[in-house]
């Protein structure tokens, strides 16, 4: 988790060496978002860090989607928070598929391999290269 309350851009790449370091299977680092009813969201409230839902429509809005930021209670920009986020799940993305190819191969599934493969370098018609982003679009 990161975009803890107080958080400074130190902790935060310490958090980002830790995944490094132990390069786990699925690095799943996500925007903390304090949940009301928690401990930690009603310190939030008491020290003015956020404001409590009173209506319907803003309860029903306060999570949002996992990708963006919605209460950003850290002390980071929220654009390197993100980058952060984006950082720590490239460490793990393509020594997962790697691992999965590699097994594949081993029992002689050539076809799983490869469609794996595939995946990694071609996603929603784009040509990706690995850690160098997007290069251009398929060919029909």
């Amino acid at each position: 988790m990161i975009g803890i309350p107080t958080e400074t851009i130190e902790e935060a790449k310490e958090t980002l060496n830790f995944v490094k370091k132990y390069k786990p299977d699925v690095p799943n680092v996500k925007f903390f978002n304090p949940l009301p009813g928690c401990s930690l969201f009603d310190w939030c409230v008491e020290k003015g860090m956020l404001k409590k839902p009173t209506t319907l429509e803003e309860w029903a809005l306060w999570t949002g989607n996992y990708r963006k930021i919605k209460h950003n209670l850290s002390k980071i920009p929220d654009r390197l928070l993100a980058k952060f986020v984006t950082k720590s799940w490239n460490y793990g993305f393509y020594s997962g598929k790697l691992k999965k190819f590699i097994y594949w191969m081993k029992i002689g599934e050539y076809r799983y391999a490869f469609k794996g493969i595939k995946r990694v370098f071609i996603t929603r018609g784009y040509l990706k290269i690995p850690f160098l982003g997007v290069i251009k679009r398929k060919a029909n």
